[in-house]
């Protein structure tokens, strides 16, 4: 009787380990921050909050180093291959595309914006201002566990709708610099007392103006303006070249084209 009760006792054990490991898999998440610094990454590894951070660095852009990370925290952690895996990182200066390639590699991740994460000073790094990496895991672990309100999430673009951002955004930086020429070139004048108001032909206005006591501005400071002119001219045409290139976008029919027509209506409104 003994073995005969054995064999299904056996079956039943066995396939009750079979769907534990399944739920175990299912309902288990690997949870990993990112903290960008320019030449590593300090990476932060946990499965809960009960449970300290395993904390690992790779070279900044290595992400054949990262997911041999992710590995190791998944032996290190006990969890099955398939366990999902989710990230974060601040927004900041690598942008957009370990966002995609994370994604790419089946992991789920998410881009913080830094500005809304409430936590005292002394959680952030001296270097960076950024969370460091163990404050960081801990609250995406609350952000998986249904805290909303931990931070806000930064929309990620499509790619092509990113590229497509370049002209505007580079209209506005031309626009910066071509203010901040002008106002350098008022201000010098300024300097010796003459006052001008609209910049046009430089350099015949250079010569003609006259400082306070009614003299020729002196030849190191002409030459100074004159510069300043020259870079004026090339952010102008600069600034043209954008325009022009901007509106073919919106003239050509093709899908990028398309884009770039709702983009330009967008920041219209």
């Amino acid at each position: 009787m003994i073995e005969i009760l054995t064999l299904p006792l056996g079956g039943i054990m066995e396939t009750t380990v079979t769907r534990s490991e399944e739920d175990s898999a299912m309902t288990a998440v690997l949870h990993v921050a990112f903290e960008l610094a320019e030449r590593s990454w300090r990476l932060g590894f946990t499965t809960g909050l009960g449970q300290k951070a395993r904390q690992r660095s790779v070279e900044a852009g290595d992400l054949a180093g990262v997911e041999r990370e992710i590995e190791r925290a998944r032996r290190r952690f006990g969890l099955a291959e398939q366990t999902r895996v989710v990230s974060c990182y601040e927004a900041g200066m690598e942008g957009f595309w370990l966002h995609r390639a994370l994604e790419e590699r089946g992991i789920e991740n998410v881009v913080v914006d830094s500005a809304s994460i409430d936590v005292k000073r002394g959680r952030r790094t001296a270097k960076t201002d950024r969370l460091d990496v163990g404050a960081l895991v801990r609250k995406l672990v609350q952000c998986v566990s249904g805290d909303r309100k931990v931070w806000s999430v930064v929309r990620v673009p499509p790619a092509e709708a990113e590229d497509l951002r370049h002209n505007d955004r580079e209209l506005i930086r031309l626009g910066d610099e071509k203010n901040a020429v002008l106002n350098g070139i008022r201000g010098l004048l300024k300097t010796q007392g003459i006052r001008l108001g609209r910049v046009r032909e430089l350099a015949k206005q250079v010569s003609s103006a006259r400082t306070w006591n009614g003299q020729e501005i002196g030849s190191e400071l002409k030459a100074r303006l004159l510069r300043m002119g020259e870079r004026l001219q090339l952010i102008e045409k600069q600034m043209q070249e954008v325009k022009g290139r901007r509106e073919e976008l919106r003239e050509e029919d093709t899908p990028v084209a398309e884009k770039a027509r709702q983009l330009q209506e967008v920041c219209s409104l």
